[in-house]
C-alpha cells in the first residue's frame, strides 16, 4: 500500500490573489484599485484558510506574493490618481489655450480678408461674411474653433458691415468683427480695422 503523502492542494484564493495582484500592479495606473483590492482580499482570505486547513491546503507563497503585489498596486493606484488629478486639469487648460489661439488666428485671417475686400470695393467693408470667400484660402476659417455644438448660426459678427474705412483715426482700436463664441476664460475674440485680432477679457 502506497503511503507516500500527497502534496497539499493549492488554495484557489491564493492563485486568484497572485493573478489579480500581478495584473493589477501592471494596470494600476490605468485601472486604479480595480484588481489590486480583490488581490489583497483574496490573499488575506487564502492565508487564513491555509492556516486553518492543517496542511491540507497549500499556496502560502502565492498568497504572500499576491498580497505584496496587491499592496504595491494600491500605492501605485493612489499615485496614479494624484497624477491624473494634476494632469487632467492641465490638459484641459492646454487645450483651451490652443483653441483660444486658433480662434484668434481665424479672426485675424477674416480681418485681413475684410481689408482686402475693402481695397477692391471702394474702401468699404463687406456686408456679409460670405463676401469674404474669394479672399480666404480655406472655408474652414468661417467656423470658429470655440463653437461647442454644431448649429446653423453664424460664428462671427461684423461690427462695421458695409461701412467705409475712410476717416478712421486709429484703426488699431476700431473693432470690425468678433467671434460670437466666448473664449475659455470668459473673454472674446475681436478683430480690428488694421487687420490684427486679439482676445479681450471683461476686465480689460
Amino acid at each position: 500500500m502506497d503511503k507516500t503523502p500527497h502534496a497539499p492542494k493549492n488554495s484557489a484564493l491564493a492563485t486568484a490573489s497572485i493573478t489579480l495582484g500581478c495584473i493589477g500592479l501592471v494596470c494600476a495606473m490605468f485601472l486604479p484599485f480595480v484588481l489590486v483590492v480583490p488581490a489583497v482580499i483574496c490573499g488575506h482570505l487564502a492565508q487564513k484558510r491555509i492556516r486553518a486547513s492543517n496542511g491540507r491546503l497549500g499556496g502560502q507563497s502565492r498568497a504572500a506574493t499576491g498580497l505584496v503585489t496587491g499592496y504595491i498596486g494600491l500605492v501605485a493606484s493612489v499615485i496614479g490618481l494624484i497624477i491624473l488629478s494634476v494632469a487632467i486639469p492641465g490638459f484641459h487648460k492646454a487645450k483651451a489655450k490652443v483653441l483660444n489661439e486658433a480662434a484668434r488666428e481665424n479672426a485675424h485671417i477674416l480681418a485681413a480678408a475684410s481689408l482686402n475686400y475693402a481695397k477692391a470695393n471702394g474702401n468699404r467693408l463687406p456686408l456679409h461674411l460670405s463676401d469674404l470667400r474669394p479672399y480666404v484660402m480655406s472655408p474652414n476659417v468661417f467656423d470658429s474653433p470655440l463653437e461647442q455644438e454644431e448649429d446653423k448660426q453664424p460664428d462671427y459678427l461684423f461690427l462695421m458691415a458695409g461701412k467705409s474705412l475712410s476717416g478712421i483715426g486709429n484703426p488699431g482700436q476700431v473693432m470690425v468683427l468678433k467671434d460670437l463664441h466666448p473664449v475659455f476664460g470668459g473673454g472674446e475674440v475681436v478683430a480690428y480695422a488694421d487687420g490684427h485680432a486679439a482676445i479681450v477679457y471683461k476686465s480689460e
